[in-house]
Order: structure tokens, then C-alpha cells, then sequence
């Protein structure tokens, strides 16, 4: 339940309240060794630190949440925070996302489980309009 506050607090924008919140909800599944409940609080800890303007933070947030999934044997959360990664990434340096994730996330993955298909769908179409843009397009004057 505190982690489902945090989270309400993070979309009302309360971000302090919602990283103290997070921490301590962190902290009781760590010492409970419950992975997925750490994947859960990492994921949301990203979108926290989003909002914050802090891509440095979510990054390092998207990766404890893949660590945590993957000590819970979680595939499906270790891919969809892999997904959002590739997201990001691809945002960043198109090329050097597609040489990382194309070959996990194709067109064939993305028909997997919802949730994983729409950040699969995302960054299939963020490459590919990338894409577009740089070699396609005419010049922008």
C-alpha cells in the first residue's frame, strides 16, 4: 500500500514526498527480499527522477529495477524495464540503440504481453522516425 502512496504522490507532484516514500518502501522490500516489490519501487524511482529533469537518476533506477526482476527470475519486468531503456536510449543516440536492442526488440517481440508491447512499439517507432529524419528527410532551412 505505501508503495501505491508513493506512487499517488508522485502524480500529484509532490516529488520529496514521493522519493522519501519511495526510499522507505525500498528499504522494507529489500530487507523482505521481495525482487519484484524492489523492480516495482526502482520503476517508479525512474519516473520520479524523470519528472526531476534527472535522466541520470532514471537511468540508474531503470537498471536497479532490470537487477531486481532478474534476481526474482521476473522475465516480464526484466523486459519491460529493458524496453524502457531502449526508449530512452534510442531518444539519445539512435544508432547506437538500435546496435544495443534491435536485435532483443523487434517487430516479433512487441506481440508479446501488452504492457511490453507499447514500450517494444515505442521504440521500434522512435528508431524508425529517427531514422527517417536523419537520412530521408530533405534538410530542415
Amino acid at each position: 500500500m505505501r508503495l501505491v502512496q508513493a506512487e499517488g504522490q508522485w502524480l500529484a507532484g509532490q516529488f520529496d514526498d514521493a522519493t522519501a516514500s519511495s526510499a522507505e518502501v525500498l528499504a522494507r522490500f529489500t530487507a523482505l527480499g521481495d525482487d519484484a516489490g524492489c523492480a516495482d519501487t526502482h520503476w517508479l524511482q525512474a519516473w520520479i527522477a524523470i519528472d526531476r529533469g534527472d535522466h541520470a537518476a532514471s537511468d540508474a533506477s531503470l537498471a536497479l529495477a532490470v537487477d531486481a526482476a532478474r534476481r526474482g527470475g521476473d522475465t516480464l519486468r526484466t523486459m519491460l524495464a529493458e524496453a524502457c531503456i531502449a526508449r530512452w536510449d534510442v531518444l539519445r543516440d539512435r544508432n547506437l540503440a538500435v546496435a544495443r536492442w534491435g536485435g532483443v526488440f523487434h517487430s516479433a517481440s512487441a506481440q508479446q504481453h501488452p504492457a511490453l508491447a507499447t514500450w517494444i512499439n515505442d521504440f521500434l517507432a522512435l528508431a524508425a522516425t529517427l531514422f527517417t529524419i536523419a537520412y530521408s528527410a530533405p534538410p530542415l532551412r
